[in-house]
């Protein structure tokens, strides 16, 4: 892999947004089909009753992406450096708890767990 996991969420957007895409489209593709492919949509996925609450809020902030500056990883660099992002990401909730405000990590070490996987369901990814 390569260095640019903080940036996910504001790429996906962005490129789904270029080529047309919905929102809801996009979520769709990058939390239910994930889910459905690992067989964890029985508790990942969606925003829906008894599912966990893992929600990742992103706000319109353009900005030269900076990974030595605005870098939350181990890695001072990635191939996404430079690139212009019209999104950030500013607050991430884990089962409906605030782990990330923006700025700081506030999950504390051992927050989270293992998820077993269950039966795949039929449904399977959107295509």
């Amino acid at each position: 892999g390569v260095p640019g996991l903080e940036v996910l969420y504001p790429l996906f957007i962005k490129e789904c947004m270029a080529r047309g895409l919905s929102l809801s489209w996009a979520a769709r593709l990058i939390a239910h089909n994930p889910a459905a492919l690992f067989c964890l949509d029985h508790c990942k996925g969606a925003l829906a009753p008894g599912l966990d609450a893992d929600i990742a809020v992103v706000v319109p902030d353009p900005h030269r992406y900076d990974p030595s500056v605005q870098g939350r990883n181990a890695a001072s660099w990635s191939p996404y450096a430079g690139m212009m992002l019209p999104y950030g990401v500013r607050a991430t909730y884990l089962r409906g708890e605030l782990v990330f405000d923006g700025t700081t990590v506030r999950a504390e070490a051992g927050t989270g767990r293992f998820v077993r996987p269950m039966p795949c369901s039929a449904q399977g990814p959107a295509n």
